[in-house]
């Protein structure tokens, strides 16, 4: 970018677009000196993320987000973790993660012990292959979602083995734009993608 300030606009009377996929936009890309620098080059990137940070910058998020953000806060003032923390969508995404594996956790738990009708002396801890064997079961069939993660990243699924290569599919995919004034559900806005599902285009479950 910076290579690119130096060599100016060179005449072009569009804006230059470097195309970057990754899990947010890190906050060394957002610094005052790579913001001028696009500026003179007359060049914005745009970044095919897991996160936005306008999820968090504007009104009341909503579901896991909240509660994540609410959690996060009290962490932030126990701990000195640098300017924009979560614009790089590692928190968030260390967060889903934990959330997906603590809920199959719970769910198989409460399966091998039937339902909690086991005595306490009775009760059986689960095998990593057990929890394996959660994970893997569909979570989305049809035009609903049965088990889905609603995590900080969004609410998605998983179709189960052979189906997609075990990714999840109708995670929010937001196309963030930087430097921009045009957010996520702005007018002008990229649009906010989900992750491939094969079937019909409404084939995610609203």
């Amino acid at each position: 970018m910076e290579r690119m300030a130096q060599e100016g606009s060179c005449g072009r009377t569009t804006t230059l677009r470097i195309l970057k996929v990754g899990i947010g936009l890190e906050p060394t890309l957002t610094a005052d000196a790579p913001t001028r620098w696009l500026d003179e080059a007359r060049a914005m990137i745009v970044d095919a993320s897991s996160v936005d940070p306008a999820w968090w910058a504007g009104s009341n998020p909503k579901k896991a987000l909240g509660r994540f953000l609410d959690r996060f806060e009290e962490i932030r003032k126990q701990h000195k973790l640098g300017g924009k923390p979560l614009d790089d969508g590692y928190a968030v995404m260390y967060h889903d993660a934990f959330a997906l594996l603590a809920g199959a956790v719970d769910r198989t738990f409460a399966e091998i012990n039937e339902g909690g009708k086991k005595a306490p002396e009775a009760m059986s801890i689960p095998t990593k292959d057990d929890v394996y064997n959660t994970l893997i079961i569909p979570s989305i069939a049809g035009d609903s979602c049965s088990s889905c993660l609603v995590g900080a990243g969004g609410t998605y699924g998983f179709e189960g083995p052979g189906k997609n290569d075990q990714w999840a599919v109708c995670k929010p995919v937001p196309v963030v734009e930087y430097p921009s004034s045009a957010r996520s559900g702005a007018p002008g806005a990229a649009a906010l993608y989900r992750t491939y599902r094969s079937g019909s285009k409404s084939a995610c479950p609203s």
